[in-house]
């Protein structure tokens, strides 16, 4: 059998501590990926993280933040694309050690998933 779906991962784009804008290297990240990655028939999904400092309401605001600026910025990019979900999951899946400063920076993380239809 073959996939229907191509899919394309993002999982990097980095925030500082506590904020949710887009640094200028994120954001010619996304560029590139975008361009790539992203056709006309193509639906992503976006999901925001955070470390497991501060509080748990915090966090999941924060995380929602995050990725509300990916989703500004994707669709300032490519207006007409279709967005799924956009969701923030605070500290409740954290990829990395938060016992360690480098796990903590790299949850600070959202990430972008884009599938794509394969033609057959």
């Amino acid at each position: 059998s073959r996939n229907q779906f191509e899919v394309s991962r993002l999982s990097l784009i980095v925030f500082d501590f506590n904020r949710s804008d887009i640094s200028d290297q994120n954001k010619e990240m996304m560029k590139k990926f975008v361009n790539e990655a992203m056709k006309p028939s193509s639906v992503s999904s976006i999901s925001g993280s955070t470390d497991r400092l501060g509080e748990v309401e915090y966090n999941l605001q924060l995380s929602t933040a995050r990725a509300q600026s990916v989703n500004e910025f994707l669709l300032s990019l490519k207006p007409n694309s279709t967005i799924s979900s956009v969701v923030g999951l605070g500290a409740s899946s954290l990829p990395y050690d938060n016992n360690l400063p480098e796990g903590r920076y790299y949850c600070r993380t959202v990430s972008l998933e884009v599938k794509t239809p394969v033609k057959r």
